[in-house]
């Protein structure tokens, strides 16, 4: 019993921390398409300065991150991980 109580609790942490990754990914998505024309107004229209370079990279960098924590976490690794799940749950039985 203990072997399936720390399954259960494994996979709800798994769920919370992809369920996180996808909240935070939808809310910059979403932030980038909402704010999309006031950065071309104030931004690109402008002549570079310190501030403009630093909102591109910021802007960029979150964006990178978060593709990169969305890749690692539902990338080729996924498939792995539900063989492991399965395998877990099918000797509990």
């Amino acid at each position: 019993m203990s072997d399936l109580h720390e399954l259960v609790q494994a996979l709800s942490q798994e769920v919370v921390l992809w369920d996180t990754y996808v909240a935070t990914a939808a809310l910059l998505v979403f932030d980038h398409i909402i704010t999309f024309d006031q950065e071309v107004e104030r931004i690109w229209k402008r002549k570079r300065n310190v501030a403009s370079v630093l909102f591109v990279v910021n802007r960029i960098g979150a964006l990178l991150f978060s593709t990169t924590m969305m890749w690692n976490t539902f990338g080729p690794a996924i498939a792995t991980r539900s063989v492991d799940v399965m395998v877990i749950l099918f000797s509990l039985f």
